[in-house]
């Protein structure tokens, strides 16, 4: 068995979009600071609960180069902890001739008395002076789009472990885990109906929706059915002359999920009929195991001769042996 070792710190992430029209008349705004801010709270999941806000304000770098300068500042609001809150920080602006400016701040640790605002410079090529007012200026943009990834980081974790990820053990837990998930989200297709493609009418009127991929990978004979040109994949209508629509909906659960229903037992001859029908072999296996805990004096003549024709030798002989301890 092997020793893993894993290093990790906690962390948070956002994403943001500021659509920004008609730069040069917000630029006017002598209350831009206030009247255009983007607050946000982040970090509560990582025990760094804080409180931000992105701001657009007239840029104290004024460039006569581009008298438009409007720059684009970060700002901590409120934090009543007492360790350091490192951030990152990436932002790109597109304007409508599709060009994109960036800028990536690095790892920037604020405390809570860190607050005053921090400005977002855009460097990158082809502009010396990043503000959005020279951005705007430089694409003749009527539009600029904001882009923003804002991550926070907590607590730095080490921990040692002897289990093996290649163990049997985990890959067993992890196949479980992945088996549940699919059932749950199979079983949610079933009751939704989301994406159906298939309706059974069954012999009491029911509709019973369903999927074709589903019951063709179980089944070879829904497979042949909804392959060939038969009327079943033509229509995307299946007619159950010998199938009651509460008792399909327990053998479709079954399909989508491999468990059986617990009200199987008052459906047990079309659940049997059917599983033998479309040769759904795992559900007549488990209707072998089953079909001997419903046996009782009134029906042991009828559960055996079910038994016997679709060729359940497992429930046949438990069938038999209560038989012989009656008489």
């Amino acid at each position: 068995m092997s020793v893993i070792a894993k290093s990790h710190v906690d962390h948070e992430v956002k994403r943001f979009t500021w659509n920004l029209e008609n730069l040069k008349i917000l630029a006017t705004n002598p209350n831009l600071r206030d009247t255009h801010v983007f607050p946000f709270s982040i970090g509560s999941t990582i025990d760094r609960a804080s409180k931000w806000k992105f701001f657009l304000s007239p840029d104290n770098n004024n460039n006569a180069r581009f008298p438009l300068s409007i720059a684009f500042y970060v700002q901590l609001v409120e934090y009543s902890g007492t360790e350091e809150i490192p951030i990152e920080l990436q932002i790109s602006v597109m304007g409508d001739n599709n060009w994109r400016y960036a800028v990536f701040l690095g790892i920037h640790k604020f405390t809570a008395a860190s607050t005053a605002p921090m400005k977002c410079n855009i460097t990158t090529f082809p502009l010396p002076d990043g503000t959005l007012g020279s951005i705007f200026q430089h694409g003749g943009n009527r539009l600029l789009k904001v882009f923003i990834k804002f991550q926070i980081f907590g607590k730095q974790r080490y921990a040692i472990s002897d289990s093996d990820l290649l163990s049997p053990s985990f890959l067993a837990k992890r196949m479980n885990q992945s088996s549940q998930r699919y059932k749950e989200i199979a079983l949610a297709m079933l009751e939704s109906g989301e994406w159906s493609d298939v309706t059974f009418m069954t012999r009491d009127g029911q509709r019973v929706v369903a999927h074709r991929l589903i019951l063709s990978m179980h089944s070879a004979v829904f497979a042949a059915m909804f392959a060939a040109e038969m009327k079943e994949k033509t229509d995307g209508v299946v007619n159950l002359v010998d199938m009651g629509g509460d008792a399909l909906k327990i053998l479709l659960k079954f399909v989508y999920t491999d468990e059986m229903d617990e009200k199987w037992g008052q459906f047990y001859g079309e659940i049997v009929n059917a599983a033998d029908k479309y040769q759904l072999t795992s559900l007549t296996n488990i209707c072998d195991k089953l079909l001997p805990t419903l046996v009782s004096w009134e029906n042991c003549t009828e559960l055996l001769k079910l038994a016997e024709l679709h060729g359940m030798p497992g429930a046949k002989g438990e069938i038999e042996e209560f038989m012989k301890r009656q008489v």
